[in-house]
């Protein structure tokens, strides 16, 4: 679960450089998202961003919706994780959903990233603990 939270810390850790915006809908990949996993965030115009991720392991599927806002500055965005929904979560594993929930908001209440934009339609993240996120317009 702490990897769920922390790739909505990178999910969210996008900026801004001359007139290119984050907001819009973006497919993400990166060191923090697990192989064979999806992901998905839209930033609000409003400073809200959602991130939906689907991790697939061991036969089992369990999907992450992670609601939360952003702050950008220049280059720089501060993200504060408000919320942790977990759904698809296997039987076997119902009896770990709080306390998967409750860790995963205690690792990423609050990330600060760096961006690097590749082109209009996609940019690269390298958070302030390492992990890097690749960000594509859908």
């Amino acid at each position: 679960m702490r990897s769920l939270v922390g790739i909505f810390a990178l999910v969210a850790l996008a900026g801004c450089q001359s007139a290119r915006s984050i907001e819009g809908t973006w497919s993400t990949s990166g060191t923090m998202i697990p192989e064979g996993s999806k992901a998905e965030t839209t930033f609000g115009g409003d400073g809200k961003a959602k991130s939906k991720i689907i991790v697939s392991s061991n036969g089992f599927e369990v999907a992450a919706v992670v609601d939360g806002t952003y702050k950008v500055n220049g280059d720089k965005i501060t993200v504060t994780v408000d919320d942790v929904t977990l759904t698809d979560f296997p039987p076997a594993l119902k009896l770990f959903e709080d306390q998967a929930k409750e860790i995963a908001r205690k690792v990423g209440q609050q990330g600060v990233g760096t961006l690097k934009w590749d082109s209009d339609t996609q940019f690269t993240i390298v958070s302030e603990n390492g992990p890097t996120t690749t960000f594509k317009k859908k």
